[in-house]
C-alpha cells in the first residue's frame, strides 16, 4: 500500500471516530496496521477508538505494540491513551482519584468537560466536589454558571466557597456577598478560606469587610485578610507583615515573607526563608522551598541549592520544584528520578510536575506511570502527557537539558 493511499485510509478512520463509530475505525486501521505496521497515526485512531469504547486495557497493548514496532513513543498515541486513563478515573473506586481526575481535566480539558464534572457533583465525597468546580471554573464554560451558583448557598463551606470562586472566574461576581458573610463565620477555617478567595479575586468591593477582620482573634486569619487586602492594592497592611514576619507562626512568618517579597522587600524576607529552611518541621521547610521557588531571585537559587538532600521527601521534592521553577532546567533530571520514587505521592507530585517543564523526552519517563499500581499517579502521568503532547504541537516544547 502506498504512502498515499495509507494517508487516505487513515483520514477515512479518523472521519469514522469523529462521528462515533469506532468499530468502523478499527476494521479500516487494522489491515493497514499489517500491511505496514510503522504507521504511528494509524497506532493513535486504533487507541482512540478502543479509549471511546471503554477498553483501556486493549487501548493500552496496542500502544505497546506500537513501541515495540517503532521503538519510540508518539505524543499523538500517548495523549489518546491518556484520554483514556483520564475518562477511567472518574469511575475509579478511590476519591483521591476521582478527585485527581477532576483536578487534572480543569487543567487539560475544554468545553466539552462540563457533562463528567457535572457527574462528578453528584460524588459522595465533598473534595471531589470541590475539584469539579475548581476545575468548571477553569476550564471557563460558561454554561457551568446556573450549575455553580446552585450551591452558592450550600450549608457546607467549601463547597459554597469554592462556587462562588469559580462562578467569578466565569465572570459572574454577583455572589461575592457569600465570602463577605463567611469572614465572620465563627469557625476560623471558614474564615481564613474566605479571606484566601477573596484575595485570589481582589475585587475592590471587598476591601471594607477585609478591613473589619484585621483584628481577628487568630494570627493566621489577619494575615489572610492582609494578604487580600495587599492584593486589592491596599498598602495600609504592610506593617503587619513585617510584625508577623518577626514573631508569629513560622506558616504564618513565611507567607508574610512571601508578601513582603511581592512588596519588593526582600531584605526582610529572605532571612527568613533561609532560616526556615532549616526548621525541624518538615512542613515549614517545604512551605519555605515554594515561597523561593516563586521569588524569581537569584538569591533563592543559592539559598534551595543547600537543601537538595532533605530527609524528607516532600522537602526535596518542593526544593528541586522550586529550582526548576526559577529557571534551572538542569533540575528536572531530579524530577525524572523522583517519578521512579518508591513512595505514591512522589510519583504523582514529580509526573504532575514535568507536565509543567517537562519536554518529549519525558514521554518515556512518564509512559512508565501508566501502569503505576497507585491511580493518583497515573492520573498525574496522564495529565502531563496531555500538555506536553499539546506544547510539541504549538512549538512550544523547551529544550532538552
Amino acid at each position: 500500500m502506498s504512502l498515499a493511499d495509507s494517508s487516505k485510509t487513515i483520514e477515512r478512520a479518523n472521519r469514522e471516530l469523529s462521528q462515533g463509530r469506532p468499530d468502523e475505525a478499527i476494521s479500516l486501521v487494522n489491515p493497514l496496521l499489517k500491511k505496514v505496521p510503522a504507521i504511528p497515526e494509524a497506532f493513535t485512531v486504533k487507541v482512540k477508538a478502543l479509549v471511546a469504547q471503554n477498553k483501556y486495557l486493549a487501548a493500552q497493548e496496542v500502544y505497546d505494540q506500537m513501541i515495540a514496532v517503532n521503538q519510540a513513543d508518539d505524543a499523538a498515541a500517548l495523549s489518546a491513551l491518556a484520554w483514556g486513563i483520564l475518562k477511567e478515573a472518574f469511575t475509579d473506586k478511590s476519591f483521591f482519584v476521582r478527585g485527581s481526575a477532576a483536578q487534572a481535566l480543569g487543567e487539560v480539558g475544554d468545553q466539552r468537560a462540563i457533562k463528567p464534572l457535572t457527574h462528578l457533583l453528584s460524588d459522595e465525597f465533598d473534595i471531589v466536589k470541590v475539584r469539579a468546580m475548581e476545575a468548571m471554573g477553569k476550564i471557563g464554560n460558561r454554561d457551568a454558571i446556573p450549575i455553580l451558583m446552585s450551591f452558592a448557598e450550600d450549608k457546607r463551606y467549601l463547597l459554597r466557597i469554592q462556587a462562588v470562586e469559580s462562578l467569578a472566574a466565569l465572570g459572574d461576581r454577583s455572589r461575592l456577598d457569600v465570602l463577605h458573610k463567611d469572614l465572620e463565620d465563627p469557625t476560623p477555617s471558614v474564615r481564613v478560606r474566605a479571606a484566601e478567595v477573596l484575595g485570589n479575586l481582589a475585587d475592590p468591593s471587598s476591601i471594607t469587610p477585609l478591613r473589619g477582620k484585621l483584628r481577628d482573634e487568630s494570627s493566621t486569619v489577619r494575615v489572610r485578610v492582609a494578604e487580600a487586602l495587599a492584593k486589592c492594592n491596599d498598602q495600609s497592611v504592610n506593617k503587619l507583615f513585617e510584625e508577623t514576619i518577626k514573631a508569629g507562626e513560622w506558616p504564618d512568618r513565611i507567607r508574610s515573607a512571601k508578601s513582603l517579597i511581592n512588596l519588593d522587600k526582600p531584605e526582610t524576607a529572605f532571612p527568613v526563608l533561609r532560616e526556615a529552611m532549616k526548621h525541624k518541621d518538615w512542613k515549614v521547610r517545604a512551605q519555605a522551598a515554594q515561597v523561593l521557588g516563586e521569588s524569581a531571585s537569584k538569591m533563592a537559587s543559592d539559598i534551595l541549592a543547600k537543601h537538595m538532600d532533605d530527609e524528607r521527601w516532600e522537602v526535596r521534592f518542593a526544593v528541586v520544584k522550586a529550582i526548576v521553577d526559577l529557571g534551572d532546567k538542569q533540575a528536572i533530571f531530579h524530577l525524572r528520578t523522583l517519578v521512579s520514587a518508591d513512595d505514591a505521592d512522589v510519583r504523582a507530585s514529580a509526573a504532575s510536575a514535568l507536565g509543567q517543564v517537562g519536554d518529549k523526552d519525558d514521554l518515556f519517563y512518564l509512559r512508565q506511570e501508566f501502569k503505576d499500581m497507585d491511580g493518583r499517579a497515573k492520573v498525574a502521568a496522564a495529565k502531563s502527557v496531555i500538555q506536553i503532547r499539546r506544547k510539541i504541537e504549538s512549538g512550544k516544547v523547551p529544550v532538552s537539558p
